[in-house]
């Protein structure tokens, strides 16, 4: 239903890693987007995965390449089990760190939302503009302010069945 509402408001939706920095925040999240249809990175489908930067003076920059499937997987595998005889036991040891210098509190991000609820409402914030069928897409919100409306439409006994960030312009 999500699918089919985003196509016919002219979007689609991806499994996006984000990084930003607006206003001089670090704001960082993976999570699904909806990507207006002419958009770059809403073209990248199947196996293929993209990467796409936004500089000064540069513009748009877009890496896209297979990072999926049974090539890709294969390379990669190769590619340890090589690292692995050359390098021995020591080859392959996991480093995980959880650095958190720098990142802003999410909940100052502002994102417009896709909503689909399981009815129809005017309870929603001015400028929500209504796709039908209990789907809306809302203006900039941050994270925040949203949990507080998805609590207050709760209490309204409206379930919200699905919420997607839309990718900001």
């Amino acid at each position: 239903d999500d699918v089919r509402a985003a196509d016919l408001a002219g979007y689609r939706i991806r499994l996006l890693g984000r990084l930003a920095f607006p206003d001089g925040r670090c704001d960082l999240c993976v999570a699904p987007f909806l990507l207006p249809k002419e958009a770059a990175l809403a073209g990248v489908s199947g196996v293929y995965n993209a990467v796409e930067i936004l500089g000064e003076p540069v513009g748009n920059v877009m890496m896209y390449g297979p990072g999926a499937g049974a090539g890709a997987t294969a390379s990669a595998v190769v590619g340890d089990l090589v690292e692995a005889l050359v390098c021995g036991r020591h080859a392959i040891l996991p480093v995980f760190e959880k650095a958190t210098d720098g990142l802003s509190d999410f909940s100052e991000a502002v994102f417009a939302r896709y909503l689909a609820l399981d009815r129809e409402t005017d309870a929603l914030p001015a400028g929500t503009v209504s796709l039908g069928g209990g789907c809306y897409l809302t203006e900039g919100m941050s994270e925040s302010d949203f949990s507080a409306l998805c609590e207050r439409l709760g209490t309204a006994g409206i379930r919200v069945l699905s919420s997607i960030r839309v990718l900001p312009e």
